[in-house]
């Protein structure tokens, strides 16, 4: 059966925090489960402590931003004695997605973009921080060929009275932001709740709205953008809160399976022998090609048949897992009808024990199939990369080609191998094809082609 696709709202957050760890570290540990990223212009970037070093007596100054195990972090690597402008935090929940930075359009620090990948397709999402001299939004009127975008937000700095009821005017970098907007396929959203943006510190200067957020054209009513007036702290910047809707797998896979228990396995191999003596004659002639193929099919449906009487339909999404039973469901429902601490006791008591039995019982299968105990850690699965940028360039692509392929064209003299002496020859073993099975299937997946637990 196909995947069912479904609008997944993914919950966005922009702020610039005026380099307030405080902020940083308030909003990721008491919005990690009401955001899902979070874009940061000026962030902070401070000393953290001091690292040993083996030509450092006193050792070297470990300079970073706030970190947070929930979290994702990308930043553009800045420079010596210079501080990032922009970075984003991304929730673990949306690893699933691929999260990574994209430099090849536009490698700035002052402009930084996420992309999230589902259904074969990207979603392209920009920070922006724009000084005084406008870089990034003149950075943005330059992309060329640009794919489409479903969301920008930052501190553009900009003023103008597309925006700002509260200002007249319209300068000309207003009209390069909008016209740089509309080529990448988005639209200003409207606040839901009204008001400036920007509240500077300094007396004389009045309020105005200098963050902005851009979304693509059908969701300027369904994005929602609000003004969060309760976690800027020190900040003279309000947070803008987005929500998005992106197409995804909603991950459920129903199909049909045998539940993992020795006695249903049992009864279904009970189930084919019944049917087995119903259906299929056992001196029935094999003469022909037709009759070969007549018996055949009789004992591939009998198989169906039989699979059909002893699996029963469950559903695969992100959240299964392999130890759940019934038991489990009966118990969370009663919980959930109820909502009574003694339910919940039961509840928890029940997964316990059914994770007890179940990964016993898995130790087991793995201490008597391949006696290999490392395969019950994790590190030795298959590994994922990082969630992090690829290359920016395809100057960087040469320069990695280059660098694993220094001796493709260099000229080589195979007469040297004349002075070798050859071995002599030997002829194969001779070994079946169920041996061959045998041998690979004690090899593992994921290690290096080479002799491995082959004699």
């Amino acid at each position: 059966m196909s995947q069912t696709i479904q609008d997944l709202p993914v919950r966005i957050l922009s702020f610039n925090c005026t380099k307030s760890s405080l902020s940083i570290e308030t909003i990721l540990e008491h919005f990690v489960l009401i955001y899902d990223i979070v874009f940061i212009q000026e962030p902070p970037w401070r000393f953290v402590h001091t690292a040993l070093s083996t030509s450092c007596k006193s050792g070297n100054d470990v300079i970073s931003t706030p970190l947070h195990p929930l979290w994702l972090l990308m930043m553009h690597t800045p420079k010596p004695d210079s501080c990032p402008r922009v970075m984003v935090y991304v929730s673990n929940h949306l690893k699933e997605f691929h999260p990574s930075m994209c430099c090849n359009l536009i490698d700035h620090c002052n402009v930084l973009i996420l992309s999230l990948f589902a259904n074969g397709q990207s979603y392209n999402l920009i920070n922006v921080y724009s000084d005084k001299t406008h870089t990034a939004a003149l950075l943005l009127a330059e992309v060329a060929s640009p794919p489409p975008f479903i969301y920008m937000g930052g501190d553009f700095n900009i003023h103008s009275q597309e925006w700002d009821g509260g200002y007249r005017g319209h300068p000309g970098v207003a009209t390069q932001l909008l016209n740089a907007a509309l080529e990448l396929g988005l639209q200003q959203a409207p606040f839901v709740n009204l008001g400036p943006t920007f509240y500077p510190c300094i007396q004389g200067f009045c309020s105005t709205v200098i963050d902005l957020v851009f979304v693509q054209p059908d969701q300027t009513l369904t994005a929602q953008v609000t003004q969060v007036h309760n976690a800027q702290g020190k900040s003279d910047h309000i947070l803008l809160a987005t929500t998005l809707s992106i197409s995804a797998d909603s991950g459920a896979t129903p199909h049909r399976a045998l539940k993992a228990d020795k006695e249903e396995q049992i009864h279904f191999v009970r189930v084919i022998e019944g049917e087995f003596s119903m259906k299929v004659d056992k001196h029935a002639p094999l003469d022909t090609p037709d009759q070969i193929d007549a018996v055949a099919q009789a004992i591939a449906d009998l198989f169906s048949a039989a699979y059909d009487i002893c699996s029963r339909e469950v559903t695969v999404t992100r959240c299964s897992k392999p130890w759940w039973t019934d038991e489990c469901s009966v118990m969370l429902q009663a919980y959930q009808e109820h909502g009574l601490p003694e339910d919940w006791k039961l509840y928890r008591k029940v997964v316990k024990n059914t994770k007890q039995v179940f990964f016993d019982s898995k130790i087991t299968e793995i201490s008597i199939t391949n006696k290999c105990t490392w395969d019950l850690m994790s590190w030795v699965q298959q590994h994922k990369l990082p969630p992090w940028a690829a290359l920016p360039c395809s100057s960087s692509v040469d320069t990695l080609h280059n660098t694993y392929n220094l001796a493709l064209d260099c000229p080589f003299d195979i007469d040297i191998l004349d002075s070798i002496p050859d071995m002599l020859v030997r002829e194969w073993v001779p070994f079946s094809a169920l041996e061959m099975r045998e041998a690979l299937a004690s090899c593992f997946n994921v290690s290096a082609p080479e002799p491995d637990h082959i004699e």
